[in-house]
């Protein structure tokens, strides 16, 4: 008999074992509140020692626990040789990230045209895109969301303002942008998500992605005594596409965006750098709730729903319901319309001899009579196609509060209420992903965080250190590199630029099969061994 107890017990230990160094799962792992970013010199630089050995030992599995640590990374990527290196890698969002916390949008606005800081609180820390402001330094890797949010994100720059600046052949998806203030001064771009989508032996992608962001893209500046006001283009999501084979899809807007340039709820401009007529973007099953206003100039420029200005683009499965408005009118039989107001789908076409429809193709998409929508804008010129053909490839119903909840399902035969969009109860359907971020995803604590001074800066519950942010921004909104400490450079005009951390062995199986279970139950009751699953 004790020959037989010992040698379960000694089964019991090795199946334990076997158990505990099982990885632990996304379900099994403890969640955590958001990280905060604390501007914590020290614990930047532990961050930036780690980044710099993980490249060095080939790392190309980022995972971010922590706000100071993607902030950090940020910078890094877009430094020295690091764009190249990180072509085939994937960073991975883990938690939701807080940068400015207790800063309200308006308070990030007012900061902005004023100086105005609220009491108790240090000036706000800008973010640097990753991506960079050329196309030299553009992602081009993955960035996988995981249905977390980045709130609190500040810029007041010139040149390219987003979370992502330049990005070519990269993966973008599955983050929301909230809360944010993104301002694009004198010859600028500002975008939700990513500014500037380049292809690179393949189209970039941006899928699944959400924003609320306050976008504004005006500027202005002296030349020759005179003050002059600029602005290149702006998008809920996307500011500016040069394809080919770029794709947006599944994405939301909700914000507003303030331009005097052209502007769209998903996209401001589709381009393509040659003139092949190959289909530079396809945007696919989005969505604009948000609002575009391009009414900061009498000569603003366009102004859409979806796309400001296309050029050989697919527009799929798409609908808008913000308000779109602009100050641009023309005449058209003796009679002077609002060229961009209510334009649901794109605003104007780059049509050239070649093709005038620019390329531009559109199916399964809505337009809803209630809210006075257009297809397009109207009148600009006789190369367009006219407002009742591009009708034809639309879907008009009615009443735009008709759609919510599940008689979405009915009314938009054209969306795939399977495996893409979602009917939401009492709301608008939108796509899947996106109710996924809406609805939140609970943050993973760091397996591995780093320590700094005695305190566990991993937790993601860091407390705001104002002197180090105050510290972060300078007077004159300019942006500090973290990684060179240098301030970053400004690109006047983008559009014309030329342009797992392994595990060791454990000698177990990572998975268990039902026998095994049932085994160590049995065992661990006769050796009275009573054991809990950490919550």
């Amino acid at each position: 008999m004790k020959k037989t107890v010992s040698l379960l017990l000694a089964a019991l230990l090795t199946l334990t074992m076997c158990v505990v160094a099982l990885p632990v799962t996304a379900d099994e792992a403890d969640t955590v509140p958001a990280s905060v970013f604390t501007g914590d010199y020290d614990l930047q630089d532990a961050y930036l020692e780690k980044f710099t050995e993980d490249v060095e030992n080939g790392i190309k599995q980022f995972d971010i626990y922590n706000a100071d640590a993607f902030y950090v990374l940020a910078s890094y990527m877009n430094s020295g040789t690091n764009p190249a290196y990180f072509a085939d890698a994937t960073v991975t969002l883990k938690c939701d990230l807080i940068f400015n916390e207790g800063w309200t949008v308006e308070e990030m606005a007012a900061y902005s045209e004023n100086g105005t800081i609220p009491e108790g609180q240090s000036a706000p820390t800008g973010w640097t895109p990753i991506g960079g402001t050329a196309t030299s330094t553009a992602f081009k890797g993955t960035f996988e969301g995981e249905g977390h949010t980045i709130s609190g994100l500040y810029m007041d720059r010139s040149g390219v303002c987003g979370l992502f600046g330049h990005v070519a052949g990269a993966t973008i998806k599955n983050v929301g942008v909230i809360d944010s203030y993104i301002k694009a001064g004198y010859d600028g771009y500002a975008a939700g998500v990513v500014v500037r989508m380049n292809n690179a032996d393949k189209g970039s992608v941006v899928s699944g992605c959400y924003s609320n962001a306050t976008i504004v893209c005006n500027g202005t500046k002296t030349v020759d005594g005179e003050v002059k006001t600029a602005g290149y283009g702006a998008g809920g999501i996307v500011a500016l596409v040069y394809g080919p084979d770029c794709v947006v899809e599944k994405c939301v807007f909700a914000g507003s965006i303030k331009a005097i340039s052209t502007a769209g709820g998903i996209v401001g401009v589709t381009n393509a750098s040659t003139d092949s007529y190959t289909v530079s973007v396809t945007i696919s099953d989005c969505v604009n709730l948000g609002s575009v206003d391009t009414t900061l100039t009498e000569t603003a420029l366009r102004s859409s729903g979806i796309i400001g200005l296309a050029r050989q683009a697919k527009i799929e499965r798409c609908y808008s319901i913000g308000e779109i408005t602009s100050n641009r009118t023309t005449t058209v039989d003796e009679v002077t319309v609002n060229i961009y107001n209510d334009v649901a789908l794109f605003g104007s076409l780059n049509a050239d001899a070649k093709n005038a429809n620019a390329g531009m193709t559109l199916s399964g998409c809505y337009l809803f009579t209630d809210l006075n929508q257009k297809v397009h804008g109207v009148g600009q010129d006789a190369t367009n196609a006219g407002e009742s053909a591009w009708k034809a490839f639309c879907t008009v119903i009615a009443d735009h509060t008709s759609i919510k909840g599940a008689a979405a399902e009915t009314a938009m035969t054209t969306l795939d209420f399977t495996d893409v969009w979602s009917s939401v109860e009492d709301d608008y359907p939108l796509p899947t992903a996106v109710v996924t971020i809406l609805n939140g995803v609970e943050n993973v604590a760091d397996p591995n965080p780093i320590v700094i001074g005695g305190e566990n800066n991993g937790e993601n519950n860091g407390e705001n250190n104002g002197e180090n942010n105050e510290n972060n921004t300078t007077g004159d909104n300019k942006e500090t590199d973290p990684v060179t400490e240098a301030p970053t450079e400004p690109v006047t005009d983008p559009a014309t630029e030329t342009t797992p951390t392994t595990e060791e062995e454990s000698g177990c199986s990572s998975t268990m099969t039902g026998a095994a279970v049932a085994m160590i139950v049995a065992m661990s009751g006769m050796c009275a061994v009573v054991s809990k699953k950490r919550k």
